[in-house]
């Protein structure tokens, strides 16, 4: 016999429970359309008058599209490629590779002659004084030279973008006397090329370009402050190079030993 227990169990255990994605008597658009279509609602309501354009199958837009269209306004910006918005074949569809590479889409001749012409009123004319060679090494004496690098990879970025070379002529750097030119010409070393009369520094120490030109910047403010300053070292050298060019002097004219040493007992004192 079985238990009263047993039997509420059993009888639980065999009910079925409808689980619903979502309300049983909720419609969705497509239903209701199809219901207004076919009359199967007692509501009076019109069908849309694009309803078959809406349900048609329509071509892929870049097969719609026209090559001669305005394509700054298909592609204003920069962004992925897209597929659907190139009018072109040359299989993009479903191709991943043209997505890993930068594209130039936006970049276009019409897109700059746009770009040019919107900012062309916030813009000045440059001057024709400074088209001239030696103008415009007087009022631009640095000349920066960096490289930038367009290849086929998944990464826009390249290390050597960040180089940077700065050409600075010696004699548009406004040193002051004898002592700060020779002196900067010692600290340049290698770099000062005596037949030009130029000076390059190349940085690469910083990960981007701006603060390598940044570091040039400084390089060249402490080049030019050092080569003024006289530290006490130089001031007992200089003495005593211009001390042995006087002695030089008076070996080559035959001056008696002992009025050339009463000459240096002099100098010391």
């Amino acid at each position: 016999m079985s238990s009263p227990n047993a039997n509420a169990i059993g009888e639980v255990a065999s009910k079925f429970n409808k689980l619903y994605i979502m309300p049983p008597n909720r419609l969705t658009r497509i239903k209701k359309t199809m219901n207004i279509m076919f009359g199967r609602t007692g509501d009076e309501q019109r069908v849309p008058i694009n309803f078959l354009a809406r349900t048609a199958e329509r071509n892929p837009r870049r097969e719609d599209m026209n090559c001669a269209q305005d394509w700054p306004s298909v592609w204003p910006a920069a962004q992925p490629f897209r597929s659907s918005a190139v009018p072109r074949g040359m299989g993009s569809y479903g191709n991943l590779e043209l997505l890993k590479i930068p594209n130039f889409l936006h970049l276009t001749p019409l897109h700059v002659q746009r770009h040019s012409q919107a900012i062309k009123k916030f813009c000045t004319k440059f001057p024709e004084e400074l088209k001239k060679a030696s103008t415009k090494e007087q009022y631009t004496p640095v000349r920066l030279v960096y490289s930038d690098y367009i290849h086929q990879s998944t990464n826009i970025r390249d290390i050597r973008a960040r180089e940077v070379t700065a050409h600075i002529r010696l004699n548009s750097f406004e040193l002051k006397d004898t002592h700060a030119h020779n002196k900067c010409r010692q600290l340049l070393g290698d770099r000062y090329n005596e037949e030009t009369d130029t000076f390059n520094i190349k940085s690469d120490r910083c990960p981007l370009r701006r603060q390598n030109i940044d570091y040039l910047s400084y390089v060249l403010t402490a080049l030019f402050h050092e080569s003024h300053r006289i530290e006490k070292w130089e001031t007992s050298m200089v003495q005593e190079l211009l001390a042995l060019k006087e002695q030089e002097r008076l070996d080559a004219e035959g001056e008696p030993e002992s009025d050339r040493q009463a000459q240096l007992m002099m100098d010391r004192n």
